[in-house]
């Protein structure tokens, strides 16, 4: 149960979100070799709480340049995104949300 912790520290470290996503991986297969090793309600918490905080793997395009600047099309990666990342909401967006809701109350009134 240390790879939690050490998820933790890389939390902030955008450069280890491939390792970090790895690492639940290893934490969740860990957990569950144990639940089939103990009773079954004695564990199953931890499996829950390993699953919680796995990513959601995303397939995503960035543009590519060639040595001159020029586009040279389009690859594709994985990017992983974790729970509390999806909680947290640009300030931008917040913003644009409550302009939104502004706009709206003034058309019904």
């Amino acid at each position: 149960r240390g790879c939690k912790l050490l998820a933790r520290k890389m939390q902030d470290d955008t450069s280890w979100r491939a390792a970090r996503a790895q690492l639940a991986e290893y934490w969740i297969e860990f957990e569950k070799s144990i639940l089939s090793e103990e009773p079954p309600e004695a564990d199953k918490q931890f499996v829950e709480e390993a699953e919680k905080e796995a990513p959601r793997k995303l397939k995503r395009k960035r543009a590519l340049s060639g040595p001159d600047g020029a586009a040279a099309g389009w690859e594709e990666y994985d990017d992983f995104v974790f729970p509390e990342e999806e909680t947290k909401k640009p300030k931008l967006l917040e913003a644009a949300l409550a302009w939104k809701r502004a706009q709206e109350a003034q058309k019904t009134s």
